[in-house]
C-alpha cells in the first residue's frame, strides 16, 4: 500500500490520540509555550494538526520499513529535497573528525537518516534498542534496509568515538527528556528543560562538529526540504562546564526555532518539562545491558 493509503487508514487513530492522554500533553504543552499569543481555539486545531502529521510520518516509516529498494529510492528522490546547506555537512566532514548529525523530533527524521544515506554519506544512528522490544527490532531492521546501522543509545561511548574518527556520521536525536541519560537543565522554548548531555560530551571527545539537521514537510505540497545549519563547535578553550553548557544552550535555541516554524511537526505529546523541580539521578543500567549489541 502507498503511504498516503495507510495515512487514511491511521487518521481515526489519530483522531482518538488528540481527544485522550497524549492530546492532553500536547495541548497543555501548546498553551504553556503560546500562553495567551493563541486563542484556545487556535491550540487545540494545532494539536490535531500534530495528530494528523503524526498519521503522515508513521505511515511513511511504514513504508519506509516494508519497500523494495529501487522503489524506496525512486519514492525519496520525488518527496525529498535536499537543498544546497547539504555543503554545510560536507565541509564539516572533510575537517577528517566526522560529524556528529543532530536533529530533533520533527518532520520526518527517519526520512532524514534515508536521505543522507541516498546521498552517498556513511553514517550510523543511536537508538534506544531493548532486546524484547519487537518494535526496537522493527526500526533496527528497518534502518538497516537503507543502509544506516543503529548502535544502542546505553552502550559504550569507544563505538561512536571510533566511528567518528573514521570519518564518519553519527546520527542523534537530542530534544527531548530521556531520564535513564544523564542531562542537565538548559532554556527549551522559554522555559528550563533536562537536556541530555551526550551531544556536547561526544564533541568534546571527539572534536567532532555538531551539525543540525532537519527534513520538514512543506506546506501541503507533500514534498520534505532536507536543510542543515551551520556547525556548532564544542568550545575546547573554555571551562568543561562553561563550554557544555554553552553548546547545549544553542542546541535548544535552533530546535525552539525550528519548531516554532513548523509547529504542527513536533512531538508535543511528550512531557518535555515534567521533571523541572525534582533531582535528576540517572537510573544505573545492568552491565549486561551495557554490552548489548544492536
Amino acid at each position: 500500500m502507498p503511504p498516503e493509503g495507510i495515512r487514511r487508514s491511521l487518521l481515526p487513530a489519530a483522531w482518538m490520540m488528540a481527544r485522550w492522554g497524549p492530546g492532553r500533553i500536547a495541548l497543555g504543552n501548546l498553551q504553556d509555550t503560546y500562553g495567551n499569543k493563541r486563542s484556545p481555539s487556535d491550540l487545540r486545531a494545532l494539536r490535531n494538526r500534530v495528530f494528523r502529521h503524526a498519521a503522515r510520518q508513521t505511515a511513511e516509516t511504514i513504508f519506509l520499513a516494508h519497500a523494495k529498494p529501487a522503489r524506496l529510492h525512486a519514492w525519496l528522490a520525488a518527496r525529498v529535497t535536499v537543498d544546497s546547506s547539504i555543503d554545510l555537512l560536507r565541509e564539516a566532514l572533510a575537517g577528517g573528525r566526522g560529524a556528529l548529525v543532530v536533529t530533533a523530533h520533527l518532520g520526518h527524521w527517519e526520512l532524514l537518516a534515508a536521505s543522507l544515506a541516498q546521498q552517498g554519506f556513511q553514517g550510523s544512528v543511536v537508538g534506544r534498542y531493548r532486546r524484547r522490544d519487537p518494535s526496537a527490532a522493527w526500526f533496527v531492521r528497518m534502518r538497516a534496509q537503507y543502509g544506516v546501522p543503529t548502535l544502542p543509545q546505553d552502550g559504550p561511548p569507544k563505538e561512536l568515538l571510533r566511528r567518528l574518527a573514521d570519518g564518519q556520521i553519527v546520527g542523534l536525536l537530542c530534544d527531548l527528556e530521556v531520564r535513564r541519560l544523564a542531562g542537565e537543565f538548559v532554556p527549551f522554548l522559554g522555559r528550563p528543560a533536562l537536556t541530555m548531555l551526550a551531544p556536547a560530551a561526544l564533541a568534546r571527545a571527539s572534536r567532532a562538529p555538531l551539525v543540525p539537521v532537519r527534513c520538514v514537510l512543506q506546506g501541503d505540497t507533500g514534498r520534505y526540504l532536507l536543510s542543515v545549519e551551520p556547525p556548532i563547535l564544542y568550545r575546547q578553550d573554555l571551562a568543561p562546564k562553561q563550554a557544555r553548557s554553552e553548546c547545549l544552550a544553542e542546541l535548544n535555541r535552533i530546535y525552539g526555532n525550528w519548531i516554532l516554524e513548523d509547529p504542527e511537526q513536533w512531538a508535543w505529546y511528550q512531557p518535555r518539562w515534567r521533571t523541572l523541580g525534582t533531582a535528576f539521578q540517572p537510573i544505573p543500567l545492568p552491565e549486561r545491558l551495557r554490552r548489548q549489541g544492536p
